[in-house]
């Protein structure tokens, strides 16, 4: 039986795919070859990928807001911030409308 995947390795996933691909899920996460990149799969087919992508720049706003700007927060991952929230808040009202079709 395969290993469920955590909230903590999808946000790891969403951190580090676009960068790494695949290698991440078989070096850093111990999964088989492929696993990564179908779950990655999955995670944008269902909406999830956006909400896990702007976790990841509120964290970031979130870092700067409390502690002040810091040399390691990228500028693009707050500018990201309005664009992803308003990709998940479509994607979710496309899904409430099929539901409701």
């Amino acid at each position: 039986m395969s290993k469920r995947w955590t909230l903590k390795e999808d946000r790891f996933l969403a951190a580090y795919f676009d960068t790494l691909g695949d290698y991440i899920g078989t070096h850093d996460l111990g999964r088989p070859k492929g696993a990564a990149t179908k779950r990655v799969e999955k995670l944008k087919e269902c909406g999830a990928w956006n909400i896990l992508k702007l976790m990841g720049a509120c964290d970031v706003a979130y870092r700067v807001a409390a502690f002040g700007p810091h040399e390691f927060i990228d500028d693009e991952q707050l500018d990201a911030v309005p664009r992803l929230i308003a990709a998940a808040a479509q994607f979710y009202s496309d899904k409430r409308n099929e539901a409701l079709a």
